[in-house]
């Protein structure tokens, strides 16, 4: 909006403020370009809306996992992404079975079958008409080995009952010889 009125675009980041001077509207996907590449690390800067994430998530090997990203306040969304590293995993626009917009606003990132290469930081972006936001998520992946996959042996509370019927007609049949005088 300030733009559309002045031609003037100034972007302020970690105290540092650039101006630019435009003719032509910029696009918000310019704006995003700049802005995604000038906060990698995930932090907050001046005009941010507020994204609420779990700070940390711990996750079992094999197992799938949703990272969940919300927008504190209801706004009108430009883009809305996950990333990891420079790769962007997630986007709004493109809802897939691992990737979903829903009504409230929030963008699951669903992680099929982790690993240790999927531990790391996870930075959800936001861009929308009021503002812009960013937060993470430290995900940590439990070792994955042969072992984790092995079956654990029953305990005696789930053990199949034939197994102790085996061992009952036996032992029965123990304290019955013993308890008997004649012998």
């Amino acid at each position: 909006k300030h733009l559309e009125s002045t031609g003037v675009i100034q972007i302020h980041l970690r105290g540092r403020s650039h101006e630019r001077h435009d003719s032509t509207r910029l696009s918000h996907k310019k704006l995003w370009s700049f802005w995604s590449a000038n906060t990698q690390n995930g932090s907050p800067d001046g005009n941010t809306l507020r994204l609420i994430t779990e700070e940390f998530v711990n996750a079992p090997c094999g197992q799938t996992v949703t990272l969940k990203c919300s927008i504190e306040q209801r706004v009108e969304v430009l883009e809305y992404s996950w990333t990891y590293g420079n790769k962007v995993l997630c986007e709004h626009k493109n809802s897939t079975s691992d990737c979903r917009y829903t009504e409230n606003q929030e963008l699951l990132l669903n992680i099929q079958q982790v690993n240790q290469n999927h531990s790391g930081k996870y930075i959800c972006k936001l861009m929308a008409d009021s503002g812009h936001g960013s937060n993470h998520i430290c995900l940590s992946v439990s070792v994955c080995n042969a072992e984790s996959n092995k079956a654990k042996p029953l305990s005696h509370a789930c053990a199949p009952e034939s197994k102790w019927i085996i061992f009952l007609v036996p032992f029965t049949a123990v304290l019955s010889l013993a308890s008997d005088p004649g012998i």
